[in-house]
């Protein structure tokens, strides 16, 4: 039987905590697609489903090419709602530091780069990810070998509605995400989550491919959350002396712990990341919403 009448599945691919990914056919075109289904034991919990459900739209709305590109949706009688992805071919960014540990400081740089053009074009579009870790970096093979960014996964993702109001699909102050990349505003389950918990999280990202480390760790859950709510990271070079002492400046901005105090957008992270702006980084409230208007 084909799913939708066009997709032929081809073999299991992967599976997160919210879903399962198979390879598949588009038995009209001969394309090779994704294809992520709800896990069976998930489908009858209503806020799971509505996350699931959320994923491929905002997703969909954000089309860039640094963000993987949802093609279709529906929901088989037997496996229950799936979306259809592009089929992505290489690996993540986790894979890649378990193989290779330190990133070279340079490549390091090239790809938070393109996660942050992935976060400035979501964020335009009012959804904050609150979930960035290295599983939903994707690292696209591309020809002479250049690392091609795509970020996943935006199922616990918060848009932004036009009267420029939160949309939550989880209870106040209850915490989601992975705690180790998880601002100190997400971490401690504050109401307000806006663009600048991404950017932290992203100095997260950094700061791992540049150590091998991440900034804090622990043996529990809670003790890892207390440690990002409350305590100071270790600088950057005193773990790997060759990090250039502006780059150690970038993740002391990126890391703050009050947001005020971080990048206010991504542009400006950017910007600072490719030594392109003045030597102090804007900071301060996040940019109005354009689709918050």
């Amino acid at each position: 039987a084909l799913l939708g009448g066009k997709y032929r599945l081809v073999r299991p691919i992967g599976q997160g905590g919210m879903g399962e990914v198979y390879e598949a056919e588009h038995v009209g075109i001969g394309r090779r697609v994704a294809v992520k289904f709800l896990l069976p034991e998930l489908i009858g919990n209503a806020e799971t489903l509505a996350r699931f459900q959320q994923e491929a739209r905002l997703a969909a709305t954000i089309s860039d090419e640094h963000v993987v590109d949802i093609l279709d949706n529906g929901a088989d009688e037997l496996r229950g709602p799936y979306f259809v992805m592009e089929m992505l071919d290489g690996e993540n960014l986790e894979s890649l530091m378990r193989r290779e540990g330190k990133l070279a400081v340079q490549r390091a740089r090239t790809i938070l780069g393109q996660v942050l053009r992935a976060l400035r074009a979501a964020h335009r579009r009012g959804i904050v990810h609150r979930d960035l870790k290295p599983a939903n970096v994707f690292l696209v093979k591309r020809s002479r070998g250049r690392d091609h960014v795509k970020v996943l996964d935006f199922g616990i993702s918060k848009s932004i509605d036009p009267s420029g109001a939160a949309v939550r699909l989880t209870r106040t102050g209850f915490v989601t995400g992975t705690p180790v990349y998880m601002s100190p505003e997400q971490a401690s389950g504050r109401k307000s989550i806006d663009a600048r918990s991404d950017l932290y999280s992203a100095g997260v990202l950094l700061f791992e491919m540049l150590t091998a480390q991440v900034p804090f760790d622990g043996d529990s859950y809670n003790e890892v959350i207390f440690k990002v709510v409350s305590e100071s990271p270790p600088p950057a070079r005193s773990l790997r002396a060759e990090v250039p002492p502006a780059l150690e400046r970038v993740l002391e901005v990126a890391l703050a712990k009050d947001p005020a105090e971080r990048f206010a957008t991504a542009d400006a992270f950017l910007e600072v990341l490719e030594g392109t702006a003045p030597s102090a980084p804007p900071t301060g409230p996040p940019a109005p919403d354009p689709s918050a208007r």
